[in-house]
């Protein structure tokens, strides 16, 4: 048999060994130096027509819910704790983070836990003296252009849990609970 494409001869019965001989006259043979060449270059111009297709498309914005995200922290002062969070919330645009297991006290200013474009919602663990009785806590940043609405009547008493309503434009309200 010859390769259609480079014209190379090859044994029939090294490339077919038990087929028909008469389907082997009728068949078409490619060597496995043109096919892989084939496929290279088939996959490669497919992805160039995706980009060029992509690139020439108008952009589309579709509406989008609500990002939401929950991170235990186990002490949000610790290491570079508070750095991550600020990246995470910008990296992956939340609107709303739940961070529970904070280790805060009410001697931690808002001041110290702003981020730029958020809204602070805390709710500390009263009462720790030493460090063997630290934990709890929770703290909810949430995007400034959401009215919040903290819903304390279920909170009585309690740091391990934050229940809240957000609110933004035309938007049903959304009620948020979290809880340690």
């Amino acid at each position: 048999m010859t390769c259609n494409k480079c014209g190379i001869r090859v044994h029939r019965a090294c490339i077919i060994p038990k087929l028909n001989p008469k389907l082997i006259e009728a068949t078409t043979y490619m060597c496995s130096t043109c096919k892989t060449t084939k496929e290279k270059t088939t996959v490669a111009s497919l992805s160039q027509e995706i980009k060029t297709f992509a690139s020439n498309q108008p952009s589309l914005k579709l509406p989008r819910g609500i990002e939401i995200g929950h991170v235990n922290v186990r002490d949000l002062k610790s290491k570079s704790k508070f750095d991550d969070i600020k990246w995470a919330l910008n990296k992956y645009e939340f609107d709303v983070l739940a961070l529970p297991e904070t280790w805060l006290t009410d001697s931690t200013p808002d001041a110290e836990l702003a981020i730029p474009g958020f809204q602070i919602i805390r709710n500390d663990r009263s009462g720790i003296k030493s460090w063997r009785t630290r934990g709890g806590g929770i703290v909810i940043y949430v995007r400034v252009k959401y009215n919040v609405q903290l819903r304390e009547h279920l909170l009585k008493n309690t740091a391990k849990c934050v229940k809240l309503s957000i609110q933004c434009d035309e938007m049903k309200e959304i009620l948020i609970l979290a809880i340690y």
